[in-house]
């Protein structure tokens, strides 16, 4: 725990580890350079505090410019107006796929895994025609990654409170 202060200097090179042998199979050595790069990409300096036999400490600061607060009417506005707010579309006359691919879908998007849901929603639009009206919405909701719209769609067409 923490590191030596004659190692300091080069924890932030490629390919480089310090500290006990055992602990450099975990990695490659390039996450403290990477981070040091992007954060240097943003005119922000990274840093580092460590103490052996305590444990160190990283931070960096960005050089970033004040925003004004948006009036809270123009807030009330934009949240009224997002197409994540708006409603779900609707299940009346829709034709449902079968359970278990609905109980996949749902497992899927508690899942978060936005790529298996796609293909699984595109498998469906191809596999039935009947079913485009249900799929059709839940794939415009994986485009733009609305990974809870698509859960509580399919969570309201498997009737679950």
């Amino acid at each position: 725990m923490g590191i030596k202060a004659e190692d300091l200097a080069t924890i932030f090179e490629p390919f480089h580890q310090v500290g006990e042998s055992r602990y450099r199979i975990q990695g490659t050595g390039l996450g403290l350079e990477i981070s040091r790069n992007l954060v240097q990409l943003m005119g922000g300096t990274l840093q580092v505090q460590s103490e052996v036999g305590v444990g160190s400490r990283f931070w960096f600061d960005l050089p970033l410019q004040e925003v004004a607060a948006l009036p809270m009417s123009t807030l009330q506005w934009v949240l009224q107006e997002s197409p994540i707010q708006a409603e779900l579309p609707t299940l009346a006359n829709v034709v449902l796929p079968p359970t278990a691919l609905l109980e996949t879908l749902y497992d899927l998007a508690m899942s978060g895994d936005i790529m298996a849901l796609r293909e699984n929603l595109d498998d469906m639009a191809q596999e039935n025609e009947q079913w485009k009206p249900f799929v059709q919405p839940l794939q415009q909701f994986a485009q733009t990654f609305q990974i809870n719209k698509i859960y509580e769609y399919v969570k309201k067409s498997l009737s679950i409170p």
